[in-house]
């Protein structure tokens, strides 16, 4: 499908159409179509995504438009769908699967030579003579009488019942005959076949630092349960401080930074060196210890 030819504007405008047809009640409703319309009309944006499915809606249009046209020619030189019984000879150009109060039933739409189209049954004798008949069929030419009724809107069309006497002329794309199973024999016992050998993953770099990791992980267990539950300097002071208050924090003899006080808070978790480190606070007198 060729978007290339499509420009931006020309997706805006049929997303603008579309949208409007839809609230009209004149094409069906879709969720992306209308969303794009909406975004259009809102002056918004869309992203590549968005206008490169756009596109493909309007190429679509148009290959539908261009088949309406192409049948509707057709159509213009075609005979009259005749009434009743008659001899019909021409080109399978859909089939489907219909479900109906008579269960499950394989349909079909006959292109006769003379113009005019039939939906009707296909005849048991022609679906049993191809693998798949949903692709086989599809093209293929083929003789069938059938009791027809023309219909009612549409002059080149009728409906099919009773098809019998059925013939299958030939298929567009011959079918592949169907092959047996190739028999694949047993090795012999004198000869072991030969397996890939299975290759082998060095994993002693990752055991090594995963065990690097457990030491640091004890070495941090044991620093917190040594360090016990640290008392706070200065802890007068810091029992006067509310939350409006600022304190100065100073790791390892850094530059102190100013933070606010939390009633109650002592501790402030931090990183030093790439290490968890717990600080201890007060007003001019600071303490660092492992956590």
């Amino acid at each position: 499908m060729d978007t290339t030819q499509i420009t931006n504007e020309q997706a805006e405008q049929f997303a603008r159409d579309a949208r409007q047809e839809m609230q009209d009640g004149k094409r069906q409703f879709n969720d992306f179509l209308f969303d794009m319309g909406k975004r259009v009309q809102d002056g918004k944006t869309l992203s590549d995504g968005q206008m490169h499915g756009l596109k493909k809606f309007v190429v679509r249009e148009q290959e539908f438009e261009a088949r309406k046209a192409q049948q509707a020619a057709a159509d213009a030189n075609a005979e009259d769908c005749p009434e009743g019984t008659n001899r019909l000879r021409g080109e399978v150009v859909s089939v489907k699967y219909k479900e109906s109060m008579y269960g499950t039933q394989l349909k079909m739409v006959l292109k006769d030579e003379r113009g005019f189209r039939v939906w009707m049954t296909v005849p048991g004798r022609i679906a049993d003579m191809v693998d798949n008949p949903l692709d086989d069929l599809r093209g293929a030419t083929i003789e069938v009488t059938a009791t027809i009724t023309p219909s009612d809107d549409d002059r080149v069309f009728g409906f099919g019942k009773q098809p019998r006497d059925a013939k299958l002329v030939a298929l567009a794309t011959p079918a592949q005959p169907t092959s047996p199973a190739p028999v694949v024999e047993p090795p012999s016992p004198s000869v072991q076949p030969v397996l890939p050998k299975k290759q082998s993953v060095d994993t002693s770099a990752y055991k090594a630092q995963r065990e690097a990791d457990l030491a640091s992980e004890k070495a941090h267990d044991a620093a917190r349960t040594a360090a016990g539950t640290p008392t706070a300097v200065n802890p007068d002071v810091l029992a006067t401080l509310s939350d409006e208050d600022e304190v100065k924090v100073s790791v390892n003899g850094a530059d102190p930074i100013t933070m606010p006080w939390k009633t109650g808070r002592v501790v402030v978790e931090t990183t030093v060196n790439g290490q968890p480190v717990g600080v201890v606070v007060g007003l001019g007198a600071q303490q660092s210890i492992p956590f």
